[in-house]
């Protein structure tokens, strides 16, 4: 598991300017706790780490080997990562990755797991938390490795709505010391997930939204704050599922402040 060991080199590389990537790789395989990663197939553009296919965008004029913050944005069920790669277009200098989910949905797009969290709840909880737990585990190991294969500045800010809101919860709770914060939004985890040791997230919620309850929600935040978890819920009027303008804006507030947070934990 990555510590914090990773943070106080990238900030080192990235105060001494812009270096290549093979520069951070290899100075990162001195300390991250695990086997070096294989970045063969990482580029530019994307490509593939630790068998999770990915797009990879630059944001607020970086350079693809610049040691910056990075932001990991989760799509939502049955989408691509091509489908967000022009979202969080205003959160500073940082590197938006784009991983794939690992079940195929209709129309070419993906899921990260096979059944929406009503439905998982409701219908096959066992069998979702499975689900989930697997991709929990595949998705640590890439955030794992990404920061080894890409020059990153501390740990990476998790993100996404719907069910890419929800991995960003997963990701919080099962691997804290590999995320940074999270900002989830319209979202919920299932039980077994629960952690008050997660990393820090604002969960994002519609007032209205039946696909993923707001009140499933809301309980869930009131009982992870009651355990000391560093979670913040945020609720807004909404009219079903969909992400208002006002959600949209704060997200975007929420991860860019995140990028600016990191920026100036180096250059403190």
């Amino acid at each position: 598991m990555a510590d914090r060991s990773d943070m106080v080199l990238a900030t080192g590389v990235g105060v001494a300017g812009v270096v290549t990537g093979a520069a951070v790789v290899a100075a990162l395989h001195r300390l991250v706790k695990g086997p070096p990663a294989d970045c063969s197939q990482a580029g530019n553009s994307g490509g593939v780490v630790a068998g999770v296919p990915y797009l990879e965008r630059m944001r607020g004029g970086a350079q693809p080997q610049e040691a910056v913050p990075m932001v990991v944005l989760f799509h939502s069920l049955g989408a691509t990562p091509k489908g967000y790669e022009k979202a969080l277009s205003n959160i500073g200098r940082a590197r938006l990755i784009l991983p794939e989910g690992p079940y195929p949905g209709a129309g070419g797009g993906h899921k990260w797991w096979e059944l929406g969290v009503k439905a998982a709840v409701e219908d096959d909880p066992e069998g979702a938390a499975a689900q989930w737990e697997g991709t929990a585990d595949r998705i640590g190991e890439f955030l794992r490795q990404i920061v080894q294969c890409r020059p990153t500045i501390g740990e990476p800010i998790v993100t996404g709505s719907s069910q890419g809101g929800e991995m960003s919860l997963l990701m919080a709770s099962t691997h804290p010391r590999r995320v940074r914060a999270g900002v989830a939004v319209s979202s919920y985890l299932l039980g077994p997930f629960w952690s008050s040791r997660m990393a820090p997230t604002v969960m994002i919620h519609g007032t209205g939204d039946t696909t993923v309850p707001y009140a499933w929600a809301k309980s869930y935040a009131q009982e992870m704050i009651a355990r000391g978890a560093h979670l913040a819920f945020e609720p807004y009027d909404s009219v079903g599922h969909a992400v208002t303008k006002p959600m949209s804006r704060r997200w975007m507030e929420l991860v860019r402040a995140e990028v600016g947070a990191t920026w100036g934990e180096m250059a403190a």
